[in-house]
């Protein structure tokens, strides 16, 4: 078991894409259930609950300012949205209410410039 585990995480410790993206080397414990990926943030906390359970939200400004600090976490230039997102309504809203601006349309994509 200690050489699997080992074995696990010196992989993951050398993969340039789990180091790129923030993962996690050891898997996120909850009540119900066990995950790998990055730690959580709370832009994609809303986001995710926007995704799973649909709605509108009316945006705070310590939402749009904990925004702002989560794309500095992220070196974000550049937040893209789907139209084939679930919610897509309702996320576009929310992401318009983050930037402050709407999006703009590019080849059938949404993208809202906040490297600025």
């Amino acid at each position: 078991m200690k050489e699997a585990l080992a074995g696990r995480l010196a992989w993951m410790s050398a993969s340039s894409t789990a180091e790129a993206v923030g993962q996690r080397t050891l898997p996120e414990r909850s009540a119900d259930r066990l995950a790998y990926g990055a730690p959580g943030r709370p832009t994609t906390a809303l986001l995710t609950d926007i995704v799973r359970y649909g709605g509108t939200r009316q945006i705070t400004a310590t939402q749009r300012a904990a925004f702002r600090a989560d794309l500095r976490y992220w070196h974000t230039a550049i937040v893209v949205l789907s139209p084939y997102a679930p919610h897509y309504d309702e996320l576009r809203h929310a992401l318009d209410q983050l930037t402050g601006r709407p999006a703009r349309q590019v080849q059938g994509v949404l993208l809202w410039d906040v490297g600025k």
